[in-house]
């Protein structure tokens, strides 16, 4: 489960926090990117492609082998862009926080996750 500060690419904060309109900062530590899983790069923007589209586009032969090869290869890769290449990000360092910081960070991330689920939930209901 991804949390709202995987979701961001900056250094994480706590919102709502009077007199901090950029968000409060909080006390953070590097983590491996979990979109990437630390290799900076991924191909997910080749999309989805199925065996009707490879054969379409490239036919049963030596282009689509060669196609295939350098794809695993990653040729096609870009870079993250959850971590920009740099295969680690900022994530809360709960053990940092205050008492009072943890609870407000718990009940941010809890109404994150819940907004989340709601949109899940209303996109599966055609919504």
């Amino acid at each position: 489960m991804a949390t709202a500060m995987e979701d961001q690419m900056t250094d994480p904060v706590l919102w709502g926090i009077d007199g901090y309109d950029d968000g409060f900062p909080l006390p953070s530590k590097k983590e491996i990117c979990p979109t990437c899983h630390g290799n900076g790069t991924h191909g997910r923007n080749l999309g989805a492609y199925t065996e009707d589209d490879l054969e379409r586009e490239f036919g049963g032969g030596h282009e689509r082998q060669q196609f295939l090869d350098d794809w695993r290869a990653g040729m096609y890769d870009s870079a993250c862009e959850a971590c920009h290449g740099i295969r680690v990000i900022d994530v809360p360092d709960r053990n940092q926080m205050t008492p009072e910081i943890r609870e407000l960070y718990d009940a941010q991330e809890q109404e994150t996750f819940l907004d989340h689920a709601i949109a899940r939930a209303e996109r599966a209901a055609g919504c």
